[in-house]
């Protein structure tokens, strides 16, 4: 396993609402030259995955994963009541 080392803060991205990219290594011309080629795009530089943890957005993940379980939850719960409708109305072949 990796270990601990004294953390450094790293900042957030500016403007949340713009596309990142985490760009995970040592070099720093790495990220100047994903910067230079994708244009829109927020380049985050990190140089191991302890600040990837740090720099990633759990809760933007949170309420995208939340959002696309809302429309599953009515099928799961009355499941039986659309199984039993399309029983009741049977097809004729």
């Amino acid at each position: 396993m990796g270990r601990l080392r004294p953390g450094r803060l790293i900042e957030p991205p500016p403007n949340p609402y713009q596309p990142s990219l985490v760009a995970v290594d040592k070099d720093p011309q790495v990220a100047a030259l994903l910067e230079r080629y994708l244009e829109g795009y927020q380049v985050l530089q990190a140089q191991d995955m302890e600040e990837v943890e740090e720099l990633t957005q759990w809760h933007y993940l949170m309420a995208g994963s939340l959002m696309a379980m809302i429309p599953c939850l009515p099928i799961f719960f009355f499941q039986k009541t659309f199984v039993q409708g399309a029983v009741l109305t049977g097809l004729k072949g």
